[in-house]
């Protein structure tokens, strides 16, 4: 029932019920009819907001039960990058790139400004060992769908093989700063999603390459849209501090007194 269709019901109702009393007891005196009227009317007032009361009630329960599975969800996902480093090694400096939201000036520095337009390539191990964990929290169906549509640029298309003496054209984006001349390179593939939407012709597959400045503005804005739906979801400011070391990854010694 919409909500027209329920206010017409209900002032049919309430008409009905003040003017039943007229046609069932006629030959009282109008002080008891209308005594009457008005009782009926404002019995049937009081069972239609106690449904009303019901069915809010129910609507509110079942918003707050969703809402708390997304936020736990969505603090998982913050659970796994906050204070992670992704290293990203360019020829001439190693970024070290951390979930959070980067300052313009981050883009003026000459080392990395001149990187920004290269190519990014991976090992397989290091990808699958870091990004699949985002990707398995992303794809839960409590995951808000604001936030899952900004994980889009790590479901890669693929990885392409890159030879050894091609790596020198190339950033190379790791999870773990261990690095060695034995690496295996792969070139990443952007998602098809992504590679749809920027692109009018169609071109190869070992072309469609993520970018280092694609992998840093989707990621800013990855953060971006996690701290502004925690803070529409919430009265309460949550200051995440992805630039922190996650607490529960912090070994604590307690030493004996």
């Amino acid at each position: 029932m919409t909500r027209k269709q329920f206010i017409l019901v209900g002032v049919s109702s309430c008409i009905i019920g003040f003017s039943f009393p007229f046609f069932l007891i006629p030959d009282e005196d109008l002080y008891t009819i209308l005594s009457l009227s008005f009782t009926a009317t404002g019995t049937i007032a009081t069972i239609l907001t106690l449904v009303v009361a019901m069915i809010l009630y129910q609507k509110f329960t079942i918003d707050s039960l969703v809402v708390e599975r997304q936020t736990n969800k969505v603090l998982e996902l913050v659970d796994i990058l906050k204070g992670y480093t992704v290293y990203i090694h360019t020829g001439k400096v190693v970024i070290h790139s951390r979930f959070i939201i980067d300052d313009q000036s981050y883009f003026k520095i000459p080392a990395i400004n001149e990187a920004l337009g290269s190519a990014l390539i991976t090992r397989e191990e290091d990808f699958d060992n870091f990004v699949n964990k985002i990707l398995n929290v992303g794809n839960s169906y409590w995951m808000p769908n604001e936030i899952r549509e900004k994980l889009e640029f790590l479901r890669i298309t693929g990885l392409y093989p890159v030879e050894k003496k091609d790596l020198n054209n190339f950033s190379r984006l790791t999870f773990s700063q261990t690095v060695s001349d034995d690496d295996e390179w792969l070139k990443i593939i952007a998602s098809l999603k992504t590679v749809h939407s920027t692109i009018e012709n169609p071109i190869k597959l070992e072309d469609a390459e993520l970018l280092l400045n694609d992998y840093i503005t989707s990621k800013n804005s990855l953060v971006a849209e996690i701290e502004n739906w925690l803070a529409t979801k919430s009265s309460i400011k949550i200051k995440l501090d992805m630039d922190l070391p996650n607490q529960k990854n912090i070994h604590i010694e307690n030493k004996a007194t």
